[in-house]
């Protein structure tokens, strides 16, 4: 479960880093390496650290962005490649960025059925290969190696003779290859023994240091010393052996050989020696078989590394003809651990043996010719079995309802990290089931959930083999509380390029409780004594800088992807997590403009009312519609308009609220012209109609979708259609007198923000009951009706 705010290790921070790296546990390296495999590719600065401090954290991310990953190039390189980190802020910080693109040094081949491509720079793992032959593509297999700097490319069939054509990466190399021919005849072997099926070591090389084939080559064996004491040679086409079995030591062998093709030749004249024996031996190392600490019972393949020499003074590589003939002796203290049957000798010399119970052996290693011996303590241990567990710290403040997760750590009987799988009969149970119900503690891949109930104080307790042992207490409070992010409402989500300071409000989070119901992150009830807040996470690009909630743009266009996940009391709530994003835009790709400008405005002394100012609205978009927060001058005038003129001297524009407002009023009608201008070019021209008369209401509408119908106690009609003698639409106050012939009818109000009618309606009605509600302008110039029907009911 992702936990940023939990503790770590530098075991658990350096398997982070090497999974960004490429390298993945259990393939590339076991998790009990991990800090030994992470030193071996240069993370080196977690070694012997027992705590992680915030520096070793800074100080092991700038390691790593300058290790070569696994597909060549160092992770800083890749993230730029991958334009999660932009090249200039790369640079300004110290970091060196290798090119990416492909740039071939050279090629050759290397072989009949092979050609090798070097580059000055690794190249990409998805990088393709093509070879071909006078516009004919070559069938082939290639592998890169490991820093990917060279490339083998290997054919099935010989290569002819003729031009070919390499291409990696788009990019070209021509390389010619010649027909194969014997370069040299060479004879390796430099010591002969009393013994039989020895191999001299004659090779046949073709010019790029291959073997070829012997069938052309005459071999011949002479014994210098004695003509009836025969060396026999046998040959095949790729070996040539001898049998000096029926020699003496000290007799001298002259051996020669010649290539009947191409006339090539070597020779040599060895002396028969005594066959090699063990003079020295000794145990080096006793290793588990995938570099583990222990050796556990009932496991395999464990190593008991062996370093010997021979009369003459060479390694000698011990073989299992040695064990098998008796001159190598085994004998186990402990037969139950270490059975010498299981004992076998691996390619390198070196013993293999299987560990059957806990215990201590000693093997012994006795040469019998020489009466030498050599011993290894080995200890086979228990095999690790879940031995406790460990939890980690649960949120500050848990409510009822709320499903909670934590995170717990298995340790083995040695206090090793243990890995929980289903088959460990772990039992979990609760001190209080009306709190925490039992039946709803649940483990799953190292994360511990379960349910609150009902507020109160209860244990989780765990059972491994009939002992319990407490794992948590849980102190749970009564409440709804935000739980899930479900949704972000922020007014604008494309800003365009230079605006600042964007302070993402709590409101703007949408939220549901632990019961799906909607909540709210910033207005809390009392009894919540939680601070609430989000923590935000970006997940790519570099298109905005952050710091808390708020955004600023960067230089770069772009958009950019973060994360959103609610905190409680500064702890992350793992579940809560929610992706937004945010787009910074260029003013050039800004071509849309929405200005919007009244028709009418009031210019009479009344206009001193603030619900009768008139309002200029200016929104951009981009082409496909996308509405752009813009950035403004210190006036309010956004950067995209230059400025704003109004025709005389009684109307100005308030850029700071676009309010349209006046310097003096007028006593008759009139109009204005408002233009708007970009860089001395006109965006937008409009009349405005300024009315010197007061405007007063002459006209109220229903809505047509209207009832007339009273069932309940307080009854909303839809917003009501109001206007003025000049048909604009108006409005009238909050105080405004409405008349009712009903007795029924104890209340009418109207909301002024909502345009609505709230009629309260109070007593037993018997019958439907018909009431007439009406408002009469203070001036009776007009009047308003509705009539109504009142349901049987009491009220």
């Amino acid at each position: 479960t992702f936990n940023p705010n939990g503790s770590i290790n530098a075991q658990m921070l350096a398997k982070v880093l090497l999974t960004v790296l490429g390298y993945r546990q259990d393939v590339d390296f076991s998790w009990n390496s991990t800090l030994l495999f992470a030193e071996s590719v240069g993370l080196r600065s977690l070694k012997n650290k027992t705590g992680i401090t915030n520096t070793d954290v800074a100080v092991a991310l700038v390691e790593a962005l300058n290790i070569r990953t696994k597909e060549g190039y160092t992770l800083v390189t890749e993230l730029v490649a991958a334009d999660v980190i932009s090249l200039e802020r790369a640079e300004k910080y110290g970091f060196v960025v290798e090119s990416t693109e492909v740039m071939i040094s050279g090629a050759s081949v290397t072989g009949v059925r092979s050609i090798t491509v070097q580059f000055f720079m690794p190249v990409s793992a998805d990088t393709s290969v093509v070879l071909r032959k006078d516009l004919i593509g070559i069938a082939n297999t290639y592998e890169f190696s490991a820093n990917r700097k060279k490339l083998v490319i290997t054919t099935s069939a010989t290569l002819s003779p003729g031009t070919y054509t390499v291409v990696v990466g788009g990019k070209v190399q021509n390389l010619t290859v010649e027909a194969e021919k014997a370069q040299s005849l060479i004879i390796t072997g430099d010591r002969l023994y009393k013994t039989f099926g020895q191999d001299i070591g004659l090779k046949l090389l073709n010019q790029y240091g291959e073997s070829m084939s012997l069938a052309n080559v005459n071999v011949s064996a002479t014994n210098k010393t004695s003509g009836t004491r025969k060396a026999v040679i046998s040959k095949t086409e790729t070996s040539v052996l001898i049998d000096a079995a029926l020699t003496n030591i000290g007799d001298q062998i002259y051996i020669y050989a010649l290539d009947n093709k191409t006339l090539l030749s070597d020779s040599v004249q060895l002396t028969v020696q005594s066959v090699p024996a063990i003079k020295r031996i000794s145990v080096t190392e006793v290793t588990e078989a995938s570099g583990k600490e222990r050796i556990f019972e009932d496991s395999s393949m464990h190593v008991i590394k062996l370093s010997a020499y021979d009369q003459y003074g060479q390694v000698y590589k011990v073989r299992q003809a040695d064990i098998d003939s008796g001159s190598l002796m085994l004998i186990s203290s402990n037969s139950l651990s270490v059975s010498v049957s299981s004992i076998r000798v691996n390619s390198e010399g070196n013993l293999l043996f299987n560990a059957g119970k806990a215990g201590d052996t000693r093997l012994h290693i006795i040469v019998k010719e020489e009466g030498i011996s050599t011993s290894a303590d080995i200890q086979v241990s228990q095999a690790p079995f879940l031995s406790s567990i460990k939890a980690e710290q649960l949120p500050s403040t848990i409510f009822k309802n709320e499903r909670i997760e934590v995170n717990v750590m298995g340790y083995d009987q040695y206090g090793n990290i243990y890995e929980m799988t289903a088959a460990d009969a772990v039992s979990y149970t609760s001190s209080d089931t009306a709190v925490v119900p039992t039946a709803n503690i649940q483990i799953s891949n190292g994360v511990l959930s379960f349910n609150t109930l009902s507020s109160g104080v209860a244990t989780v307790n765990y059972s491994i083999k009939g002992g319990i042992q407490p794992l948590l207490t849980v102190n749970v409070n009564d409440g709804n509380v935000p739980y899930i992010v479900t949704g972000m409402e922020m007014p604008f989500t494309h800003f365009e390029k230079g605006v600042k300071n964007v302070v993402l409000d709590l409101d703007d989070v949408v939220v549901v409780d632990q019961y799906g119901n909607p909540n709210s992150l910033s207005s809390r009830p009392s009894w919540d004594t939680v601070e609430w807040g989000v923590y935000i996470d970006k997940v790519s690009g570099n298109s905005f800088a952050y710091e808390g909630n708020i955004f600023t743009t960067t230089d770069i266009p772009g958009t950019d992807i973060f994360n959103i996940y609610i905190t409680r009391d500064g702890r992350i709530m793992d579940r809560s997590g929610y992706s937004f994003s945010l787009t910074n835009v260029d003013s050039e790709n800004i071509q849309i403009f929405d200005i919007e400008v009244p028709e009418v405005i009031y210019g009479g002394a009344n206009n001193r009312i603030d619900a009768h100012t008139k309002y200029i609205s200016i929104r951009g978009y981009t082409l496909s519609n996308d509405r752009v927060m813009l950035k403004t001058d210190e006036s309010g005038l956004p950067t995209v308009i230059s400025s704003v003129t109004v025709t005389g001297n009684k109307v100005y524009v308030d850029t700071a609220t676009w309010a349209i407002k006046f310097h003096s009023y007028y006593t008759e009608n009139d109009i204005v012209t408002v233009k708007f201008w970009k860089e001395s070019k006109e965006v937008k021209s409009a009349d405005i109609v300024v009315l010197a008369a007061e405007s007063k209401v002459s006209r109220i509408e229903y809505d047509a979708n209207q009832s007339f119908v009273i069932s309940s106690r307080e009854f909303y009609t839809e917003p009501l259609r109001i206007y003025d003698q000049y048909d604009i639409e108006a409005n009238l106050p909050s105080n405004t007198r409405w008349l009712c012939n009903s007795n029924f009818v104890d209340s009418i109000t109207f909301d002024p923000v909502a345009k609505r009618l709230k009629i309260v309606v109070r007593g037993t009605v018997t019958t439907e009951t018909e009431a007439i509600i009406s408002y009469i302008a203070p001036d009776g110039s007009f009047a308003f009706r509705g009539f109504y029907t009142i349901m049987p009911g009491t009220y």
